[in-house]
């Protein structure tokens, strides 16, 4: 009895493992990530470009997106079920100006020449050295005290931080500083290598706070996008283009920015930025399985806003399918926008208007009527964000693929 309950669990086990393997993956378009986007989940992988498209097996995920033309798409996390068809519009707002988000400062660390950098309050610099694309520091002698260097105009107010970093040993810190006017008054972004943390410090005289904290990136030997956004009393981490701590914070108005390290810390930094603020962008995603869509979408900006949808469609009609099954190429411009008015027509439409979240979010159904006529239409999602009284339109949403 003992070998067959054996038995069976195995089989129970190997059913379940190929019943998995069994399982069509979801598909994945991202339109719009020219300045590239990271999927964390199950699986990972990291795209760049104006359409990229991959498999994933199905679930759970989320999609973070690094800033582009001053601006930056809220991390939408997403439900990937068995042959799900997925397709991630990241809008371009029609003000966006292409210079928006030229670097107040950048560093490719080519040169072996530390100026432009600095110690702080004149500190001595031997533990750092630039060149061949990176900025390495190495631990201080005795591991004394720490070693900062900042870079910039004296006094700017808002910006953001982004560089490659990578932590070398167990014990020491490194990170990136903001609002510097001295060695005890700062802001930092602090990775730990001691204590496998990220953290968001207050340096205020003697006194250090820890303002927030997450868990470090993975100990994989290779560098990660660190970024530090500094916004009137907002201040925000980053690491991969993930929002891994955030608070308010008055103490510190203005200062120079830089990088840091403790005097344990080892590591390099490479491709040093400092932006103007990005500001926040909405991103739309369709969720079609079978013949129902879920449309998922997060506009930060539009907090408190009324959203409606509309529908572009290809054509005003089905398929023109000749003799041989196929149809003729037709060159025709899309169909007027049909507002979806979230209310239930044969419940084919469901929730396509109402308000954003607390976070911007939104969620509508679409159920595709099941007629031949209208199989094979392509269909592009979008809206718009309104005033809660209907008067005003606030914003357009882009606009995401859905093929039925």
């Amino acid at each position: 009895m003992a070998v067959r309950r054996r038995f069976l669990l195995v089989v129970a086990v190997l059913t379940a493992g190929a019943a998995i393997l069994a399982q069509a993956p979801a598909q994945l378009q991202v339109d719009g990530a020219e300045a590239g986007f990271h999927v964390a989940g199950d699986q990972t992988f990291t795209g760049r470009g104006h359409s990229v498209r991959t498999p994933l097996p199905p679930g759970e995920y989320v999609l973070h997106f690094a800033p582009a033309h001053g601006r930056k798409a809220a991390s939408l996390p997403l439900l990937l079920r068995e042959g799900a068809d997925v397709h991630v519009a990241v809008g371009r707002a029609a003000d966006a100006d292409p210079a928006a988000g030229k670097p107040l400062f950048a560093d490719a660390f080519a040169s072996s020449l530390l100026p432009p950098w600095t110690g702080v309050d004149g500190a001595a610099t031997t533990a750092w050295q630039r060149g061949d694309g990176v900025l390495k520091v190495r631990p201080s002698p005795g591991g004394a005290s720490p070693t900062l260097l900042v870079v910039g105009p004296e006094e700017p107010r808002d910006y953001l931080l982004r560089a490659r970093v990578r932590l070398s040993g167990q014990r020491g810190s490194i990170g990136l500083l903001a609002r510097c006017t001295a060695r005890d008054q700062n802001y930092r972004l602090v990775w730990d290598g001691a204590k496998d943390q990220l953290r968001l410090e207050r340096q205020l005289g003697p006194q250090l706070l820890v303002l927030a904290e997450a868990p470090a990136p993975a100990r994989d030997g290779k560098a990660h996008e660190l970024a530090l956004q500094v916004q009137g009393f907002r201040l925000q981490a980053f690491c991969d283009d993930a929002v891994v701590a955030q608070t308010m914070d008055g103490a510190h108005g203005s200062g120079r920015f830089g990088v840091w390290a403790d005097g344990n810390g080892a590591g390099e930094f490479a491709d040093f930025a400092a932006l103007p603020p990005a500001l926040p962008q909405a991103v739309l995603a369709t969720l079609r399985q079978g013949d129902r869509a879920q449309v998922k979408g997060l506009a930060p900006q539009f907090v408190g806003a009324d959203y409606v949808l509309a529908l572009r469609l290809d054509r005003a009609f089905g398929p023109l399918l000749g003799s041989d099954g196929q149809e003729a190429w037709l060159l025709l411009p899309p169909v007027a926008p049909t507002f979806l008015l979230g209310v239930q027509v044969r419940d084919h439409l469901i929730g396509t208007r109402g308000s954003f979240g607390p976070r911007g979010e939104f969620t509508a159904e679409l159920h595709w009527p099941a007629r031949p006529l209208l199989r094979g239409r392509v269909a592009l999602v979008s809206g718009y964000a309104v005033s809660a009284d209907g008067s005003e339109v606030l914003g357009v949403l882009p606009a995401a693929t859905l093929v039925f």
